[in-house]
């Protein structure tokens, strides 16, 4: 799974890898994202080191992920169960 971030909105995108990239993408993003980029300088400006920054990126699209996951999960239209007797 690879994680993009665009406007403080994640993207969650399936690569077909066996090993998730989750880890990994903070680096990425780090380089291509503007968006993380920034958050990047923001923590550092904010006196955290370039890997204490890295560490809250990563929480920050795992939090993100999250989110999406409950909203996900609270919209779907489940089907009531029926007993069979």
């Amino acid at each position: 799974m690879r994680v993009g971030l665009s406007d403080h909105a994640v993207t969650a995108v399936a690569t077909g890898g066996s090993t998730p990239s989750v880890i990994e993408s903070p680096l990425a993003q780090a380089h291509y994202s503007p968006a993380a980029k920034a958050y990047l300088d923001r923590r550092v400006f904010e006196g955290k080191s370039q890997r204490e920054a890295i560490r809250a990126l990563k929480r920050f699209i795992v939090r993100a992920i999250w989110r999406l996951l409950q909203e996900c999960e609270t919209s779907s239209t489940r089907l009531p169960v029926e007993k069979v007797a």
